[in-house]
């Protein structure tokens, strides 16, 4: 609501385009660090990036769109496995792949 409220439609897409980006960039760069180390890389890149593009932001939004999108990653994922029969590590793997490249070029369309 707070986001709705205070901003309008194209900064909220722009927003969540880089929260998308900071999650993107977390996972990949730092895939090895536990999951709060992640989230604060993703938040320090939306934070910077959309300060650069004279966006401001709460980091308790900027926070609840990086997780939305690791929300949307996590569905499409388990989405994947579940078509596959039984999947072994090198499925799980080219299934990520598969959904990062998917979800690369949907922020590149939008």
């Amino acid at each position: 609501m707070w986001l709705e409220a205070r901003t309008t439609a194209a900064q909220r897409e722009v927003i969540h385009k880089i929260a998308g980006e900071g999650f993107a960039f977390a996972q990949t760069a730092f895939k090895e660090a536990g999951g709060e180390r992640k989230l604060q890389e993703a938040l320090q890149y939306a934070s910077l990036t959309l300060s650069s593009q004279g966006i401001v932001v709460s980091q308790a939004e900027l926070r609840s769109a990086i997780e939305k999108a690791y929300l949307e990653y996590k569905a499409k994922t388990k989405a994947v496995l579940a078509t596959e029969e039984q999947p072994n590590e090198d499925a799980v793997q080219a299934a990520a792949k598969r959904l990062y490249l998917v979800w690369l070029q949907s922020l590149m369309i939008s």
